[in-house]
């Protein structure tokens, strides 16, 4: 009886283990107001069917709490934060985009030559991420320069417009890698040149610190010596 119940703890302590490497993914449109209502689904990542943090706002500094992953839970502790530089514009869709005109059709923008920041802050403390940042009008020369503090990647740019489609690199949107500061928190700032910048949205997608692995790995082969 004690080597099965071993056995099933040490399987149990393996599926928490694989269960926290899958990360979560943090989807996040600055809505506007456009013709093609909320977003959901995928964009550069994800999948069809993932929930959206769809965010409001006017003139001024805005906060989102208590954020939803991309299954629709509520992760609480979560935050997004826009600093007063920002104002809130959209423009008509034209199908461009696919399934991802709601994301692409409308944005926070900020002025010639003006920074403007934006903060998220998620559970997953001190761990790696991928982060997708969307800049893209149906104006030129409205390039976006985002730049993410402690990343990895140096600033870059999306330049505009992209009436292409579908979503492209360096066209519609630029990728940074990094880690969480020891609070789960990132800072993007994004700003323009000689004319207005936008930033349609974000996705965040993040692992848990390898550590938590190591810990539930090193558990689980406890038990099953301990099961010999």
């Amino acid at each position: 009886m004690q080597t099965k119940t071993t056995l099933a703890l040490a399987l149990a302590t393996g599926a928490i283990c694989c269960g926290l490497a899958q990360g979560a993914l943090y989807n996040v449109d600055f809505y506007g107001g456009d013709d093609k209502g909320l977003m959901s689904g995928a964009a550069a990542t994800g999948s069809a069917g993932d929930t959206w943090n769809n965010i409001q706002g006017g003139f001024g500094a805005t906060t989102v709490n208590d954020l939803v992953d991309s299954t629709g839970a509520t992760i609480v502790g979560t935050s997004i934060s826009i600093d007063g530089n920002s104002s809130w514009s959209s423009f008509a869709g034209d199908g461009t985009y696919g399934t991802a005109e709601a994301l692409m059709r409308d944005y926070i923008i900020t002025g010639p030559s003006v920074s403007s920041t934006v903060t998220i802050t998620v559970a997953e403390a001190s761990s790696a991420y991928t982060l997708y940042l969307y800049g893209v009008t149906n104006f030129a020369p409205q390039d976006t320069t985002f730049t993410v503090v402690g990343a990895n990647e140096g600033p870059q740019t999306v330049t505009s417009p992209d009436t292409s489609g579908p979503l492209t690199v360096v066209e519609d949107y630029v990728v940074f890698t990094g880690t969480t500061d020891g609070s789960g928190t990132i800072q993007i700032d994004y700003t323009g040149g000689s004319s207005f910048s936008a930033f349609d949205g974000l996705q965040l997608d993040v692992v848990p610190e390898p550590s938590t692995f190591t810990l539930f790995g090193m558990v689980s082969l406890g038990l099953l010596r301990r099961r010999r």
